[in-house]
């Protein structure tokens, strides 16, 4: 059995047209990083979700499949990505927002302090680390990346208290 520190695990950020991803080897090692969008209409892009993912769980075949708990229940995207990992025999895992914000207790009050101390833990990341949005501005695409590596680190934190328990 693998421990927690050599575990692969892909985790999402899911939007309604884009994904962040970041792929981790336990907490402190990040293989991969980045964000796909799967637009429709005039921009439409032409490689769909579910093959964007099928080609990231074919590529880095993680242990774990992590993203984080619907606000309001299941829905065809996420079945959608409980397919692809049951199909590739991949452990499906969400995480509450909540579980998220109590793994940064010090940066919890917006996404920007989180993904400021997902760079400091990461600096690998820093130079991507969008400037802090105004309250008219949207959000950055690529923030979600930041979003995905604070659940792999949340998912890590859990899993480690977890086994000593």
């Amino acid at each position: 059995m693998t421990t927690s520190h050599s575990t692969r695990i892909l985790t999402l950020d899911v939007h309604p047209l884009s994904f962040g991803f970041v792929v981790l080897e336990g907490p402190d090692r990040l293989i991969d990083w980045g964000a796909r969008s799967f637009r429709h209409g005039v921009n439409a892009v032409k490689v769909p979700m579910s093959k964007k993912l099928a080609l990231l769980l074919d590529e880095y075949r993680p242990d774990a499949l992590i993203v984080r708990e619907p606000r309001a229940g299941i829905s065809r995207r996420m079945k959608l990505i409980a397919k692809s990992a049951a199909a590739r025999r991949i452990l499906f895992h969400t995480i509450p927002t909540e579980s998220m914000r109590a793994t940064f207790p010090d940066s919890d009050r917006n996404k920007h302090e989180i993904a400021t101390a997902v760079a400091a833990h990461y600096p690998e990341l820093s130079p991507c680390l969008p400037a802090k949005r105004k309250p008219w501005q949207s959000e950055k695409y690529g923030m979600s990346v930041f979003e995905a590596a604070a659940l792999g680190l949340t998912y890590f934190r859990r899993h480690r208290v977890a086994k000593k328990t």
